[in-house]
């Protein structure tokens, strides 16, 4: 620690970093290594490492005389929720540091990747993996011939079944969100932050997710196209052959054989083509509908709805819910 001092102090240009009371396991034992000492800050301060390029990180524990020494000397804090939270270390309090009458220099550590929970971090990880796997397959099998039939009754050509590929991601699309609503639910609760603030990271986030599942599929758009306009153009000639001998038949009275209307096959022929003719085109150029959409995006919304309990309190939300069921 000596040595550590004296180099630092060597060299006024740079910064020293270290960690300070970040638990109270940790202070303990601090405090057994350095007995003599008033406590885990009052270390550095013998030691010559507090001062306006001084960074600690975490905190947590510090007591208000040592809150008050790192005012005096400049000493910054660099707290971390989400590490504490994860730890179970506790939190921060971010109002008691910048109290008016001795405010500290503090900052906020922003988490990578690597400082999520490690479920979440294993989910996404493996999500991206399984999500690139799946959307350079999808830009494979769209290259080849495929023979799409635009009278399946999917409105897709027989591709409809593909939209289920974005339900089957969605462990790592709810991983995201719930990373997401932490995010802004730490920046709220430890910075004083309005959710109202964060509308457009929101919107621009659910947005990507949901294009991240959906684009792949839109490969499949070209064919799509192309057997839709194969179709109307095929099914449109036949459908002026048939309605013309119709009308000559029923309508002109070119009835040689004295057929009676009634009972006769030739209504149910002329609307069962009208179906086909309105299947066709009714095809879609993606293999996903509306409400698929729509699915997946109240997905993705529902780990942000706690988030409304910073701005109405339970009961009004819970009379808004009974008075919009009702």
């Amino acid at each position: 620690m000596e040595m550590t001092g004296a180099l630092w102090n060597e060299h006024p240009g740079t910064y020293l970093q270290s960690h300070v009371s970040e638990n109270h396991n940790e202070v303990g034992w601090v405090k057994e290594l350095y007995p003599e000492r008033a406590g885990y800050l009052d270390i550095y301060d013998h030691y010559k490492q507090l001062g306006p390029r001084s960074i600690y990180g975490h905190g947590v524990w510090l007591t208000e005389a040592e809150l008050r020494r790192c005012h005096e000397t400049g000493t910054a804090i660099a707290h971390c929720p989400t590490s504490n939270q994860f730890l179970g270390s506790g939190l921060f309090n971010l109002r008691n540091a910048l109290k008016p009458e001795r405010p500290v220099r503090v900052g906020q550590v922003v988490p990578l990747l690597n400082a999520r929970p490690i479920v979440l971090r294993q989910v996404l990880g493996h999500g991206a993996a399984r999500r690139a796997a799946a959307t350079l397959g999808a830009w494979q099998v769209a290259r080849l011939p495929l023979h799409l039939n635009t009278l399946h009754p999917d409105r897709a050509g027989g591709l409809g079944y593909l939209n289920r590929s974005g339900f089957a991601f969605a462990p790592v699309l709810l991983a995201h969100a719930v990373f997401l609503a932490a995010a802004i639910a730490n920046r709220i609760w430890n910075d004083g932050a309005q959710l109202s603030a964060f509308k457009l990271e929101v919107a621009g986030i659910l947005i990507f997710l949901l294009l991240l599942v959906l684009v792949p599929l839109t490969f499949f758009s070209s064919q799509l196209l192309y057997a839709k306009r194969r179709a109307l153009r095929e099914y449109g000639n036949v459908a002026s052959i048939y309605v013309r001998d119709f009308r000559e038949k029923w309508l002109e009275g070119q009835n040689p054989e004295g057929e009676q209307l009634l009972g006769t096959g030739d209504i149910q022929s002329l609307a069962d083509l009208g179906n086909s003719f309105a299947v066709t085109g009714e095809t879609r150029l993606v293999p996903f509908s509306k409400e698929d959409v729509f699915s997946l995006a109240i997905l993705l919304a529902v780990p942000l709805l706690p988030l409304l309990l910073f701005v109405f309190p339970l009961e009004e939300m819970i009379d808004r819910i009974v008075g919009l069921l009702l």
